[in-house]
């Protein structure tokens, strides 16, 4: 009698402990650890630089125009008008080359911590029983399953589109995602960590 007790409960353990089982539940996002942070950032600098330097070369470009305009001019108001201008286009050049000089790899990252924080207290995942889920952040929803070696999560939403998710740990209350997000050339690898809320 003992033992069949014993291996019922052992059983009953092992049961609850299948990933699909585990999984159920809404689960809150607690941290984001890009894996390849430093390469990211360089990219979104590598992004945004050409712009910035286009931005401060059309400034400069209407810096010197309206120079060359104030010296045809003979009117005290237009004069006036210019120099105003001129100001202007000063003040907008002193901030396109402070965007310039802080874009750095830090920046980048103090950026993407500050977007998270906001962000992390909406993004919850809802995996129901019926294998059916949702993003609630995204308003995503479609049907979700586990490999058999419980490695893998996949998602498929409503427009068929389908994720594989790499499970590194996933416990009654923590669960630990792989994410491959690619970006144009640049590929995002990042750990997601996220904790049951119920």
């Amino acid at each position: 009698m003992t033992k069949i007790f014993f291996l019922t409960a052992i059983l009953g353990i092992l049961s609850f402990s299948k990933p699909e089982k585990l999984i159920v539940g809404t689960w809150g996002l607690e941290t984001v650890e890009i894996i390849n942070m430093d390469e990211y950032a360089q990219s979104m600098i590598d992004m945004q630089m050409p712009f910035i330097e286009m931005q401060v070369n059309q400034i400069k470009e209407q810096i010197s125009s309206t120079e060359k305009e104030i010296q045809t001019l003979k009117d005290k108001k237009e004069i006036e008008s210019k120099y105003s201008d001129l100001q202007t286009l000063q003040t907008q050049l002193d901030e396109a080359n402070r965007q310039k000089t802080e874009l750095t790899i830090e920046k980048v990252k103090i950026e993407f911590n500050s977007a998270f924080d906001s962000m992390k207290k909406e993004f919850k995942l809802v995996f129901n029983a019926d294998k059916t889920y949702e993003n609630v952040l995204e308003g995503a929803k479609g049907t979700w399953k586990i490999s058999k070696d419980g490695k893998t999560l996949t998602t498929i939403d409503e427009n068929k589109k389908s994720d594989d998710l790499e499970i590194k740990e996933l416990t009654k209350d923590k669960m630990r995602l792989y994410v491959s997000n690619s970006q144009g050339d640049m590929t995002i690898e990042m750990i997601m960590v996220f904790t049951k809320i119920n």
